[in-house]
């Protein structure tokens, strides 16, 4: 007899030995499963490849299992399921010299952050065989076609392992058809294998007097009657010496996300891209800092904001009919959603010739917006315990949970009539729950984990038993947005001087009000920028020239009131014009909406003049050998201090050195 589970198809448990008719069996299901993938033939002196292991459920804490075989090394030895990962990890096996031929079982132990939810996992069984069957085991190359000009570094070429090794398999490489050890060099110039790898990769560099040929793979060693070599040779073809930049023939976004990009890039040869990411209104790198990127460390052009740099080369395959020989892919995860990047990318060829700097603008797609729902619950609950049973549910972590409203029960202690006490039981309470969005990581809409709680309410009722299971949570729930901010009325002065400058503003909305100056005629900055404090090219700027507030205005019917705040800035030059812009953004949890670029508010100002005027005392006291006309010029004139240091000429030294003269007399 066995429990056959419908959708996956697969047998969950299963009975063993003869059975008297009639007898009984029971199945009683303890907890949630952990589920281990089928564990193929293990070969000796080899690896297994990862073997998955899965939770039936994620949940919101940390499971560890240790499996243990006699004669087995396991990697890792303890597998670890963290709260913020997926319910699916993976391990591999490994044989030891004392391990025995034929059947083998692993047992696992078992151990959890919180009281134990998942039942034992029940014993895995797999087989060890002395040798692998015929073509069991093969080493795999990525092509079988190489091209590289003369004096030019290939492309990387793929060498790959169905299984990993347990000990070190070493793959030497050598030319034939002619021979051309002195010409041809590789890199590295053997390729080894660690215990565990499947993949590596070598180069090759051809020399003056380097011809076409072949290049020749031979496995080293024991492992050579293991693994299975179905071609062992690569043609590789020798062409001119290039001195010409490759082409770029095409270049579009393949796939598009709120939190990632799969980009592709179309060259007229085997190319290599060197790009650059980073956040809209960094100025356009050379070529040479976007192929190396210490140089942007080096000149200090890099940026405040986020950079992310790297190389790939083109694609290489033995298939051309259906596939573009010279495309080159490039992968970007972990982006925020809603926001404007850019792309710098330069081709280069196998002879080290590039062409410019090319860029490419785009903008993830739109965020996801909070999720707000209710609970209906018989009693009062303890709020740990629900948001882990939530956890269990979605998978979420704690954080990603707002508790908006946690009422307690209505109750009248000295209640002892029977009609009141059951009218009081029967009193229910709704917790008002939110759902945040994660911006950077590519997951489902708050609201889609709300249906899934819905769905769930049977295992949610098992673990708060206080819940109300008919309740439907979907019902009232709704995506949180918000209005866009709008400003009251323009930011005015209300207290100017030579270095300091206040100005009073307002929204109309709950949220956050930014503020930048800059000296006048700087580019402005967009609003993101002034966000986060930095200039038009993604700098920071200076603490005292960069400011926000928050608004948090009452509930209140009266619409016509309007709260105001201040905001100041300081360490200013005084006779001197500024810029002054102002932006706003709502008070949404996550990834609050800026105000767009047409809604930034512009004030100018000009600072006060400073005034020192030095008394004609000190017109004869100079001794220093400059014309007397001059000196007596300077000192009738009014002075800016600040600007005598700032701009000082031999002139304006006389005029600081009697004033600090005069000061020591004092």
């Amino acid at each position: 007899m066995a429990v056959l589970d419908p959708k996956s198809n697969l047998i969950l448990y299963r009975t063993y030995g003869a059975l008297n008719y009639p007898s009984n069996i029971i199945y009683q299901r303890q907890g949630l499963r952990i589920i281990v993938d089928d564990i193929p033939n293990l070969i000796v002196n080899t690896m297994s490849n990862d073997i998955k292991i899965t939770l039936e459920r994620a949940v919101p804490y940390n499971v560890y299992l240790t499996p243990s075989a006699p004669g087995f090394e396991f990697i890792p030895t303890t597998i670890v399921f963290l709260s913020y990962l997926p319910p699916t990890q993976t391990f591999k096996i490994k044989p030891m010299p004392t391990a025995v031929i034929g059947s083998n079982r692993i047992t696992w132990s078992k151990s959890e952050d919180e009281s134990a939810r998942f039942s034992a996992v029940p014993d895995s069984f797999f087989t060890l065989q002395d040798r692998p069957l015929f073509k069991e085991m093969k080493l795999l190359v990525g092509t079988t076609i190489s091209r590289t000009a003369l004096r030019a570094m290939s492309l990387p070429i793929t060498i790959s392992l169905t299984n990993p090794a347990s000990t070190p398999l070493t793959v030497n490489l050598y030319t034939d058809k002619p021979a051309q050890p002195n010409v041809v060099q590789f890199f590295p110039q053997t390729v080894t294998f660690k215990p565990g790898e499947t993949s590596k990769n070598f180069t090759y560099q051809t020399l003056t007097g380097a011809v076409s040929g072949l290049i020749m793979l031979s496995v080293d060693g024991y492992y050579k009657t293991i693994y299975y070599v179905p071609n062992n040779n690569i043609t590789f073809e020798i062409l001119d010496i290039d001195t010409t930049p490759p082409q770029l023939l095409n270049y579009y976004i393949v796939d598009l996300g709120r939190t990632y990009m799969y980009f592709r890039v179309s060259a007229s040869e085997s190319s290599w891209v060197s790009y650059l990411l980073t956040l809209r209104g960094t100025v356009t790198p050379s070529p040479e800092e976007v192929r190396n990127s210490t140089l942007r460390v080096i000149k200090r052009t890099k940026t405040d904001v986020l950079e992310l740099q790297g190389r790939n080369g083109s694609n290489q395959t033995q298939v051309t009919k259906t596939f573009i020989y010279y495309d080159t892919f490039l992968s970007f995860t972990g982006l925020e959603e809603q926001t404007d990047y850019i792309l710098f990318f330069v081709l280069e060829d196998l002879s080290g010739n590039y062409i410019t700097t090319t860029t490419f603008n785009f903008t993830t797609l739109a965020k996801y917006y909070p999720a707000r729902f209710n609970i209906m619950l018989k009693d009062n609950v303890n709020i740990p315990d629900l948001i882990r049973a939530l956890g269990l549910i979605t998978g979420l972590t704690a954080n990603r949970f707002v508790i908006n409203s946690a009422p307690p029960k209505f109750t009248i202690p000295e209640a002892t009539e029977p009609e009141v006490l059951n009218y009081l039981a029967n009193e229910t309470v709704l917790y008002d729950l939110t759902i945040l969005p994660n911006k950077t990581a590519d997951d489902k809409r708050p609201i889609e984990y709300v249906n899934l709680i819905r769905k769930s309410m049977t295992l949610l009722v098992n673990e708060v038993p206080q819940v109300v299971s008919t309740y439907n949570v979907l019902s009232a729930a709704y995506e949180i947005t918000a209005f866009n901010q709008l400003f009251n009325y323009a930011p005015y002065v209300i207290a100017l001087n030579e270095y300091t400058v206040s100005f009073n503003v307002s929204l109309k909305r709950n949220g956050t009000l930014f503020g930048i100056i800059m000296l006048q005629g700087s580019p402005r900055p967009n609003p993101r920028q002034m966000k986060y404090g930095l200039n038009s090219t993604n700098y920071y700027l200076n603490k005292d020239t960069w400011a926000y507030v928050k608004f948090e205005i009452p509930f209140t019917n009266d619409e016509s009131s309007v709260i105001y705040q201040v905001i100041t800035f300081t360490s200013l030059m005084d006779n001197t014009l500024y810029d002054v812009y102002f932006v706003g953004e709502n008070d949404l949890p996550v990834n609050p909406d800026l105000m767009d670029e047409s809604q930034i508010q512009k004030v100018t100002i000009l600072t006060q003049r400073e005034i020192f005027v030095i008394s004609e005392d000190y017109k004869y006291q100079s001794r220093l050998d400059i014309p007397i006309a001059i000196i007596f010029t300077l000192l009738l004139c009014p002075v800016s201090y600040t600007h005598l240091r700032a701009h000082e000429t031999p002139e304006h030294l006389v005029c600081r050195l009697l004033l600090e003269k005069k000061k020591k007399k004092n």
